[in-house]
C-alpha cells in the first residue's frame, strides 16, 4: 500500500532572504499579508501598490521559494503566482514546470528530506518567450499571452509599471 502524506503544513515562504511562514495551497500575496508585509490588495487601490509582488521586483530577487524541511513527501503538486517551477528534494531536481493550467505529480517514493519549490518570475519568463517568438497580439498591456499562465495573474487594474 502507498502511502500518501499531506502537504499542507511546514512550509516556509523566503521573503528578503528570510523564511516566512506559508500556506499551501495559497499564494505569495496572502502569506506577505498574513505576516503584514503588503496592505490587503483587495482593498481600495493597494493592488497596483503590492504590484511588485508579481514583478518580482524586492521579492528574493526575481524569484521565489516555498520550502518544507525534514518531511518525507508522496506528491509534490503546488500552485502559486509565479509561472516557471523548479521542484526538488534534498537539492536533488525532480522536475520543472511551466504550465499553470495542469497538474503535476513526481515520484518520491520512499524518500525523505527538505521540499523545495523555486519560482521564476512570469514577468522574466515572458520576456524570454518574447525575444524567441517575437511581438504576439495582445489587446492587454501584461505579457499573460506568452506563457501558460491565467492573464488575471497579472493583476486587474491595468499596467503599473
Amino acid at each position: 500500500m502507498k502511502e500518501v502524506l499531506p502537504l499542507a503544513e511546514g512550509w516556509s515562504l523566503s521573503h528578503s532572504g528570510n523564511p516566512l511562514p506559508a500556506q499551501v495551497p495559497g499564494c505569495v500575496h496572502t502569506d506577505l499579508l498574513a505576516a503584514d508585509l503588503i496592505p490587503d490588495p483587495f482593498l481600495g487601490v493597494n493592488e497596483p501598490a503590492v504590484a511588485w509582488v508579481g514583478q518580482g521586483l524586492n521579492y528574493a530577487a526575481t524569484s521565489g521559494s516555498y520550502r518544507r524541511g525534514g518531511a518525507r513527501a508522496d506528491r509534490p503538486g503546488l500552485r502559486r503566482t509565479r509561472h516557471r517551477r523548479t521542484i526538488t528534494l534534498d537539492g536533488r531536481e525532480l522536475g520543472r514546470t511551466r504550465n499553470m493550467h495542469r497538474r503535476y505529480r513526481f515520484d518520491v517514493t520512499g524518500q525523505h528530506g527538505r521540499l523545495e519549490v523555486d519560482f521564476a518570475s512570469a514577468y522574466d519568463e515572458a520576456a524570454s518567450v518574447r525575444a524567441l517568438t517575437g511581438e504576439r497580439p495582445n489587446v492587454y498591456p501584461e505579457p499573460f499571452q506568452y506563457i501558460r499562465k491565467m492573464a488575471c495573474s497579472f493583476g486587474w487594474m491595468g499596467p503599473t509599471r
